[in-house]
């Protein structure tokens, strides 16, 4: 298997978990404490890890040009695939919603200092170049996208580097697991990739192995 459609891939399943929901994550989780944290950190990856699994185990079985919906259909019955298909347009539709306004204000302040654009158009201007980037083909998109992938990577170590000297240890061995409850929904949507695992096995040309691989490492990186 070619290393760099590993690595594609490995950085789709990160990129795809980090979200604008983990970026609240620091927040939410804070009065539960450091323990509490990991342990339902640790949980929710075993218990979505095992969710794409069994989705690559359907895929590989199923070969073809199988979308989520299409898997579930073969499973679950029509009546399946009606409930989850609304299920995972309203997921998406909320994320979208969330990563365009939140893209659009992050693109009217850069351009302030040129060009002073209203919440919309900036919105409208973000969804225009960045949906424009998917009609220039597979390639453009893959390695911008690993672009992206490291200099999040980069942003995020330098994040941590900053906050360890002022940071205070005397809260790490306090743990209230009864405040960890209100943000599970959060922390499981985090580990969200299974959405990406039939074309993740349909770009690793149904390499069993390297899928579970780039789905591993991934959702570690993230």
């Amino acid at each position: 298997m070619n290393h760099r459609k590993i690595f594609n891939a490995i950085v789709m399943v990160t990129g795809t978990s980090v979200g604008s929901g983990i970026l609240g994550l620091p927040i939410i989780t804070s009065t539960a404490g450091l323990v509490p944290t990991l342990l339902a950190f640790v949980v929710a990856w075993v218990f979505m890890t095992m969710g794409a699994y069994c989705i690559l185990d359907i895929k590989m079985q199923l070969r073809g040009p199988f979308n989520l919906s299409s898997l579930i259909k073969h499973t679950l019955g029509r009546s399946g695939q009606y409930v989850s298909s609304v299920m995972i347009m309203l997921l998406l539709y909320a994320l979208l919603c969330t990563y365009t306004m939140a893209g659009g204000a992050w693109l009217s302040l850069f351009m302030r200092p040129f060009v002073n654009l209203s919440g919309h158009w900036a919105t409208l201007w973000f969804t225009v170049l960045f949906g424009g980037l998917l009609c220039c083909g597979e390639k453009l998109t893959y390695n911008l996208n690993n672009l992206l992938g490291i200099g999040l990577a980069i942003a995020f170590v330098a994040t941590v580097s900053s906050s360890v000297s002022p940071a205070s240890y005397d809260f790490i061995a306090q743990g209230h697991f009864n405040a960890i409850l209100p943000s599970l929904p959060l922390i499981l949507t985090t580990f969200g990739f299974s959405i990406v695992v039939p074309a993740l096995t349909e770009y690793l040309d149904y390499d069993e192995k390297s899928v579970k691989r780039a789905i591993i490492i991934g959702s570690l990186v993230a």
